[in-house]
């Protein structure tokens, strides 16, 4: 089973900083809010990488990935996650090889702060 992944632009009032960020749609269903990391208190190594600022159903587990270099990695995750039939809500599996029906990250021109 392959799902449809669709990143929306929306922006997450937290402080100012980490203002891209996306809501990840799974089959029209809300699964995960991601944040771009851009604020000077990360880590320099995950500066510009996306963070899983919020899950939700089998998405909002603690012990996760919490940082994915590009949306695609985050979708990919997501997909996992909630395609994975043996869920425990405690395990990680790696996504490297899955196969995606269709990932979509999309930009909004008009954007403006809140």
């Amino acid at each position: 089973m392959t799902l449809d992944i669709l990143f929306q632009p929306m922006r997450v009032l937290i402080g100012g900083h980490d203002t891209d960020d996306r809501l990840a749609l799974a089959d029209n269903q809300l699964a995960a809010v991601f944040v771009r990391l851009d604020g000077t208190h990360h880590d320099p190594q995950h500066k510009g990488w996306w963070h899983l600022e919020a899950g939700f159903g089998k998405c909002g587990v603690r012990v996760a990935p919490h940082v994915f270099k590009t949306p695609e990695g985050a979708g990919a995750w997501v997909e996992s996650t909630l395609t994975r039939k043996d869920f425990k809500g405690a395990k990680t599996t790696s996504v490297t090889g899955l196969r995606i029906n269709r990932i979509v990250v999309t930009a909004h021109a008009n954007m403006r702060a809140c």
